[in-house]
């Protein structure tokens, strides 16, 4: 771990931020790609929804298992595992004709990739010790990912099909298996040997997740988790169904998907001068109430051209509210909780990517898609408000300073 005025050796920097290039990219990209799939085997909105959702049922029942198999046997073997598991499956995709096929084939790659990206939180978090600058600069490059990857995914959609675009996104998780035998194994325990037992779940490493909760900070860390992944799995699901339907090819919405992330990349690195001006809490939650505000007046939008403002200006807010979530995370735990702390927010995470895709879904089959994302952006509003209130009625959080429990 590092302080203020320490940097970390650079190499190991590097092979971080390029497992967060590589992990977090991957959700648009299969995002993007499964909901064409699903429509092109003629899955109706709730089952799409089901599907897309489906990818973050075991994340959700999982994330704190894998985040303490990253303290106890090591991030980057897990890693290893893992993304090249979710690597090769990718491959198995455009042979699933059947619903019931891809729902378990979202139920494993969903895991594989989820556990990539706890990684890389993981990793970035025990190499810098939350400092917020270098937070800044991962939510960066991962951001640069999450632009490049999806732009891709479209473009060798519309060139190659189902079975380039798959191809694309295995070798995508490749690209991350690499980057993840790149990383240093410095600054933490000796993984102990790799047994049976240890990739079984253990209630204590739950019961220890969930004491976290009562830390100010990873309680505010949590619930804006579950709301920010809201408006981003509005992105991941029914925001391609739409724009297909009203006419755009898979190139035209890999450049909206993409160009929200484009924008999210220097929102990122400007964070840490709008915290100076906002206290940080305040500003994670403005940035999501302007995520969600931007991503649900889409079909109010005609044209290209306003599509992708509110795609920028979506992206803006998803963009200043990762690195401000990892580093108020980061800074209110202690270093051998890093891991598990990264599996519960991942666990809000998953909950959000769930809910979300199945509750839009059943309420497009009643009112249509344009009232549904009416609907969602005002609740999602709402529960954004809610926090504000609360947060205004309790007694500050703490900023800058670390948990006792260090």
């Amino acid at each position: 771990m590092v302080g203020d005025s320490e940097s970390p050796e650079l190499r190991g920097l590097f092979a971080t931020y390029a497992t967060g290039f590589f992990s977090l990219s991957l959700v648009p990209m299969t995002s993007l790609v499964v909901p064409l799939w699903a429509l092109s085997i003629g899955a109706t909105p709730a089952l799409i929804g089901i599907i897309v959702a489906s990818r973050s049922v075991l994340p959700f029942f999982l994330s704190i298992h894998g985040g303490a198999m990253m303290d106890r046997l090591g991030t980057r073997r897990m890693m290893l595992i893992f993304t090249a598991a979710g690597a090769l499956v990718s491959l198995l995709y455009p042979l699933s004709t059947r619903i019931g096929v891809l729902i378990a084939l979202q139920l494993f790659v969903g895991w594989a990739q989820g556990m990539g990206w706890i990684g890389a939180q993981t990793k970035i978090a025990r190499l810098t010790g939350g400092n917020t600058t270098y937070a800044a600069h991962f939510s960066f490059v991962t951001t640069c990912g999450t632009f490049l990857g999806p732009l891709i995914a479209g473009v060798t959609w519309d060139a190659y099909g189902p079975w380039g675009a798959f191809v694309l996104i295995a070798l995508w998780g490749g690209c991350l298996t690499l980057a993840s035998y790149l990383l240093p194994a410095a600054g933490q325990r000796a993984p102990v040997r790799l047994r049976w037992r240890e990739l079984l779940p253990q209630p204590a490493d739950y019961w220890r997740a969930f004491a976290l909760l009562s830390i100010p900070g990873v309680a505010l860390v949590v619930g804006a988790t579950f709301l920010r992944i809201s408006a981003f799995s509005i992105q991941g699901s029914f925001y391609t169904v739409y724009l297909q339907g009203v006419g755009l090819s898979g190139t035209s919405i890999g450049i909206l998907v993409g160009v929200a992330s484009l924008i999210g990349g220097p929102a990122a690195l400007l964070t840490g001068l709008a915290a100076k001006a906002v206290r940080p809490h305040w500003l994670l939650l403005g940035s999501i109430a302007l995520a969600v505000i931007f991503i649900s007046i889409t079909p109010l939008l005609h044209g290209f051209v306003p599509l992708l403002i509110a795609a920028g200006i979506f992206g803006l807010g998803l963009g200043m509210g990762l690195p401000l979530l990892l580093s108020i995370l980061s800074d209110a735990i202690s270093t051998r909780d890093q891991g598990i702390s990264v599996g519960l927010r991942t666990t809000a995470n998953r909950l959000a990517s769930i809910v979300l895709p199945v509750a839009m879904g059943l309420v497009i089959e009643v009112t249509g898609i344009e009232y549904g994302f009416y609907a969602i952006g005002l609740a999602l509003l709402a529960a954004v408000g809610l926090a504000a209130w609360l947060l205004h009625r309790s007694a500050a959080l703490p900023s800058g300073e670390r948990s006792k429990n260090e």
